[in-house]
Order: C-alpha cells, then structure tokens, then sequence
C-alpha cells in the first residue's frame, strides 16, 4: 500500500484554511479544483447522506432513496471522467463491499454524519467518534485512509426557482481528522426540473477534484 499520510498532512494545512473561511462565513466553496491534490490518492466517496429540502421545493423528500443512489452514480461518472477513472472507490463499490461483510460492516448509507453538519466544523478537527467508528472499516476494505464525504443535500426554494447544495467534509480515517469542509452549489433552475436540478451540482464536484 502506498504511504500517503505525509502529503495528507501537508494538504491539510493547506486546506485547513479554505474550510474554516467556509465555516466561519457560512458561504459555500465555489468548485475550482481545490482538491485536486487529492486526484492522484486513493479516495473513497461513500453513499450521500442525508437530504433537505425548502417547503414546496421538489423533488418530496418521499423520493430520497432513488434520487440518492441517482445522484450517487452521476458522482461517480463524472469524477471518473476527468481522468481520476477507478483510482477512487465509489459509492456502488463501497455499498457492494458492505453488503459482502455485513459482520464487519454498517450500513454505508447510515454513518451517523449529522454532526458533520455543525457550521463551525472546520479542517483539523476531530472526526466524531461515530463517524471515525462507521467510516473505519470501509477505507480498511476500500485499501484507503481517505474518504469524500457527501454529508447532505439540500434542496433550496427561491421563488420559482431552486437550486441543489451539497456538503462535503474530506476525512482522514484512519487518523480520525477533518481534513477540509465545503459546500458545492448547483445552479439555480426552474421548479420541477429535477434532472437540470443536480447536472450543474454534479459537475461542479467533479471540478472541485479534478486533475490540473
């Protein structure tokens, strides 16, 4: 296995910075390939976690299991498009090797991330012991310390028009750290067009990691 963690360590420092901007302003990280330092690790992008949503903004949130593993497999292709390919593990990957040991494994969609939601969180905290718990054996079976995690979707309404969010928190697993957190925002879109909702979103993340 590779050893990773010094240039794990020198990008959190560098990243640290980004994040707490982002926590302590409220305002989300525009996608820009801040973490394409990370391209050439290996990654693991689990399941996204949770979904919010604005009253009267669609899609009802009655719909969050096929639209999350939707939104889960646009990720993975358009990560892998830009170059990255297999050298991350995606959320189909890490669900398949939960479900071949289930003895060892939680469930990848279920990893106890809703603290990971807190504003203040920011690069160089502790990963919450539930989280560090659930995330362990899946880097350990993703041959890993590092994991991407999609924390929450949120569905925003603006009149008549909406506009997805997706937060991120970088983790290393294996040392229990936050290594950076930020917010990709979509494009704003007409009410109702669920497939133009989340293509500018998915985009934007594959931007944010994407190879230079």
């Amino acid at each position: 296995m590779r050893r990773i963690f010094p240039r794990v360590a020198v990008l959190l420092f560098a990243l640290a910075g980004v994040g707490m901007a982002q926590a302590r302003g409220g305002q989300p990280v525009q996608a820009g390939g801040l973490l394409s330092g990370f391209a050439g690790q290996r990654v693991l992008l689990v399941p996204v976690q949770a979904y919010r949503a604005d009253s009267g903004a669609t899609p009802a949130v009655t719909m969050w299991d096929g639209m999350r593993r939707a939104l889960d497999d646009s990720l993975a292709a358009a990560i892998s498009a830009t170059g990255i390919g297999k050298g991350w593990g995606y959320a189909a990957d890490v669900v398949r090797s939960a479900k071949r040991n289930v003895m060892y494994t939680g469930d990848p969609y279920a990893l106890g991330t809703t603290s990971l939601s807190s504003v203040t969180l920011k690069g160089g905290d502790q990963v919450p012991d539930i989280v560090a718990s659930n995330i362990r054996p899946l880097i350990a079976l993703g041959d890993t310390r590092l994991a991407l995690l999609p924390v929450q979707l949120t569905v925003e309404r603006q009149g008549a028009r909406e506009r997805a969010r997706l937060r991120l928190v970088l983790v290393d697993g294996r040392g229990s750290t936050v290594l950076w957190v930020g917010e990709v925002l979509g494009d704003a879109v007409a009410s109702g067009s669920d497939p133009l909702l989340f293509s500018s979103l998915v985009a934007k993340v594959a931007a944010l990691v994407a190879p230079r």
